[in-house]
């Protein structure tokens, strides 16, 4: 599928150093940012690069709203977070309660959200310094290389991602 990525600066391969290095949009959690409309693309630089992205499947979303629960989705981001026993703090003490009961809680506490809150708050408070193994995982654990929402695209690894076409 190609899409359009419009920035100012020259660059000739995306790289996940530069990830939001030049933009603090996050809707769809961390990324690089797409549309398949080139004029809606175009409002954020001067630069359109047309790209081209394996496998961004429109159809993301539809896929967890059919499941009755993300819940296994939730269990496996929360239970392999790098920095887990100190974010269960959030939800009680590791000290006075069990760690499983917290990550009880810690699910439960996700149950529920929709997709573009479920990623944006999952990341935010178990991956908040390291959002390209969030992506990892992400794209693990479901086999996407990305979220959507209609027109605009979010790609969790610049491995996925080839310029075509450099339109000025």
């Amino acid at each position: 599928m190609n899409v359009f990525h419009a920035t100012n600066i020259e660059f000739d391969d995306f790289k996940n150093k530069f990830m939001h290095s030049n933009n603090t949009c996050q809707q769809l959690g961390h990324g690089f940012y797409f549309s398949d409309d080139f004029e809606g693309a175009r409002q954020y630089g001067d630069v359109i690069l047309e790209c081209q992205i394996p496998n961004l499947d429109h159809g993301y979303f539809e896929r967890f709203e059919e499941e009755a629960s993300p819940r296994g989705l939730i269990e496996k981001l929360i239970r392999y977070a790098p920095d887990l026993n100190n974010t269960l703090t959030n939800w009680g003490d590791v000290k006075f309660q069990s760690k499983e009961q917290l990550i009880q809680q810690a699910i439960e506490g996700y149950v529920g959200m929709n997709h573009y809150q479920l990623c944006n708050v999952l990341s935010n408070d178990f991956y908040r310094d390291n959002p390209l193994e969030f992506n990892q995982r992400i794209s693990e654990y479901t086999g996407y290389v990305g979220l959507n929402d209609y027109h605009n695209y979010c790609v969790f690894d610049a491995k996925n991602i080839k310029i075509v076409v450099r339109l000025e």
